[in-house]
């Protein structure tokens, strides 16, 4: 009977490194699948930017087009509507061409993706360093049947860590 029971205790000791295990494989998972959408996005900015560019361009290639007709406008015998049209529609498709980049670079979306970026990568600090301290800590909540509040939640991680390097984003 004692062996038995010493067989369900390891049993179940194997069966809790699996499951932590489980979890911490699905982590590395889910932050693989973050820096794919990362690098997805970077991908779909580039074409974005190309996309940006070529409408800069059509701009000014729909006024040449406009005058490559061949029709009467009084424009012909002038000796500087050809600069005077370049130099316009051109401006036009800088104007527009900066107007894009500047709406889809501004420094509020910059602020908004480095903080993101900054979260995903204290989540990832904090699961991949310390994910045997958060089981222990969160088994200890469920087992107690009581919330944490801040300062219990770090004095418990860090009690279950040898290194008591913990930062506040982190807890």
């Amino acid at each position: 009977e004692l062996l038995l029971e010493e067989y369900v205790r390891q049993l179940k000791n194997v069966q809790h490194e699996v499951q932590y295990l489980l979890r911490k494989v699905q982590s590395k998972q889910e932050m693989v699948a973050i820096s794919l959408d990362a690098y997805r996005n970077k991908m779909i900015r580039m074409s974005l930017t190309v996309s940006i560019a070529s409408l800069g361009f059509a701009t000014s290639t729909t006024v040449a087009g406009m005058y490559g007709m061949n029709l009467i406008n009084g424009l012909e015998n002038s000796p500087s509507a050809f600069a005077n049209v370049v130099m316009t529609t051109s401006a036009a498709g800088a104007v527009i061409m900066a107007g894009c980049m500047a709406y889809i670079s501004g420094s509020n979306m910059r602020r908004q993706t480095l903080r993101k970026v900054e979260e995903i990568e204290t989540i990832d600090r904090a699961l991949t360093n310390n994910m045997s301290a958060l089981d222990y800590t969160i088994k200890q909540i469920l087992e107690n049947k009581k919330a944490m509040d801040k300062n219990e939640f770090r004095k418990s991680i860090t009690d279950c860590q040898r290194s008591a390097s913990i930062t506040e984003k982190e807890v």
